[in-house]
């Protein structure tokens, strides 16, 4: 009869509906191919379907509570017709992207593996087929700290993608961008940042410059423009993928949000710091409606924000408010918690408790060094706070140590300027504490006044904190 082939027909135009990012289109098509399929008893139809419903639910428009919903009414479908490996695999792996996505990454990477071998027994190691699986194993082994595992499984994508669909393809652009981020949290912050333009490049010349797709590496390396001291660069970026999202997926979408953040980074290095507040809470806004564990990072970044503008109790509160979502979500020894708890000892150092701040800076230090290994780019700040702290509870020598380490940090290339210059200033000081005036010291702090000098309103504290000190009492003399 015609129902399977209605069935297969409803199943097509939902993934072209799902790939052009038009997700209630997409959902109608696929509801109605489940329907067909199961009357039609074509399973295979039916449970395709179901699992571009938990994709266009979770991933496409962030209702995980339906997408686990529409997963269970799968499972049920997959007992019916008994346990197909490549039925099951495809229904594993979009099931563990849900998880992802909501921050259960301990089930999420259960169902990845689990969905990987049942898809390599189905079709073969090298088959496209297990291409997302092995993607999301590298997501998911990135953010535990475990980079080359990450990367052979992209790599591993990569060749298959590449060996089936050629490499001028969009998954394949979007396995070169994963590549980009596991670079990036190994440190090599400018072979990241050509991976990720690679990236972009193929999706624009393969999808087209207004594709929703194109915002995944342009939201990529705004951050990274943003982490390196590079705002200027930054905001056409974060603002070009803002609209392409809004336009794509609506103005209450998580993803809308996470490009939001991007462009407050951008704001509030730029010194707009109105627009940065905005941006920031309409974000934490979005991610509050959808109950997503992002709303941390947007949380963190009013903080800092306030904490910059002399605004200490309201930072203290969003800090707090941070630590507590994360906490719900992630364990105590992730970036995430090391992302807060820095952020949090540089705000009890400001506020007179370096003791306090010691102890915080102290376990951040130790999770990023575990995670991302001792020469991270991200260690820069933290080492200056801890520095800076063990310097004001009269530890000197300790002092002089991890400052010295921040300042090998900030040399390193695409870092923040800004803040390997603080580092400079603070091991200036440390240096006179613990041995007195030296020309080492003053030059230092010299050069960290050259930065700041040329860094405009921002850094206009910090540029009076150094003269204070140069032309002070007890400062080097020429």
């Amino acid at each position: 009869g015609y129902k399977p082939v209605e069935a297969d027909a409803l199943v097509a135009m939902g993934t072209a509906r799902f790939k052009l990012a038009a997700f209630d289109e997409a959902k109608r098509s696929l509801r109605e191919a489940v329907r067909v399929g199961n009357g039609a008893r074509h399973d295979e139809a039916a449970l395709r379907a179901w699992a571009l419903l938990i994709d266009a639910e979770g991933e496409g428009r962030g209702d995980f509570a339906a997408a686990h919903e529409h997963a269970r009414d799968a499972h049920s479908a997959l007992e019916r017709i008994g346990g197909h490996d490549a039925y099951r695999g495809a229904l594993l792996r979009v099931e563990a992207n849900v998880y992802y996505r909501e921050g259960q990454r301990d089930r999420a990477l259960a169902l990845a593996t689990e969905a990987a071998a049942c898809l390599d027994r189905a079709h073969g190691p090298t088959a496209l087929e297990g291409v997302d699986a092995q993607v999301l194993l590298g997501v998911l082994a990135g953010e535990q700290g475990q980079h080359d595992r990450a990367r052979r499984h992209h790599e591993r994508a990569l060749a298959s993608g590449e060996a089936t669909l050629g490499a001028r393809h969009p998954a394949v652009a979007a396995i070169v961008m994963n590549l980009g981020i596991v670079t990036e949290k190994q440190g090599r912050r400018a072979e990241a940042a050509e991976q990720y333009s690679r990236s972009l490049q193929l999706m624009e010349e393969v999808l087209g410059p207004e594709h929703v797709q194109v915002s995944f590496p342009l939201v990529n390396l705004a951050n990274l423009h943003v982490a390196a001291g590079q705002p200027s660069q930054a905001l056409p970026l974060a603002t070009r993928a803002s609209s392409l999202r809004r336009a794509a997926l609506g103005p209450r979408h998580p993803l809308y949000a996470s490009a939001l953040r991007a462009a407050a980074g951008a704001h509030a290095r730029l010194g707009d710091e109105a627009e940065a507040r905005r941006a920031y809470e309409e974000a934490v806004s979005i991610y509050d409606g959808a109950r997503n564990p992002r709303v941390v990072e947007p949380l963190l970044g009013l903080a800092l924000l306030e904490e910059g503008q002399g605004a200490l109790e309201p930072a203290r509160k969003h800090l707090q408010a941070a630590l507590e979502r994360a906490l719900a979500v992630h364990g105590p020894s992730t970036e995430e918690i090391a992302h807060i708890e820095a952020a949090l000892g540089r705000h009890w150092l400001h506020r007179g408790q370096p003791e306090r701040a010691r102890r915080l800076l102290e376990r951040a230090v130790a999770t990023y060094e575990a995670l991302l290994g001792p020469e991270h780019p991200v260690l820069l700040e933290p080492l200056t706070a801890f520095g800076e702290a063990h310097l004001a509870t009269g530890r000197s020598g300790d002092a002089r140590a991890l400052l010295e380490r921040a300042v090998a940090v900030g040399a390193l290339p695409w870092t923040d300027p800004q803040a390997a210059a603080g580092a400079r200033f603070a091991l200036a000081r440390a240096i006179v504490a613990d041995e007195g005036p030296s020309a080492a010291a003053r030059a230092l702090a010299e050069s960290a006044r050259s930065i700041w000098a040329g860094a405009g309103p921002r850094s206009r504290r910090a540029l009076a904190a150094v003269d204070r000190w140069l032309s002070g009492p007890g400062s080097p003399r020429r």
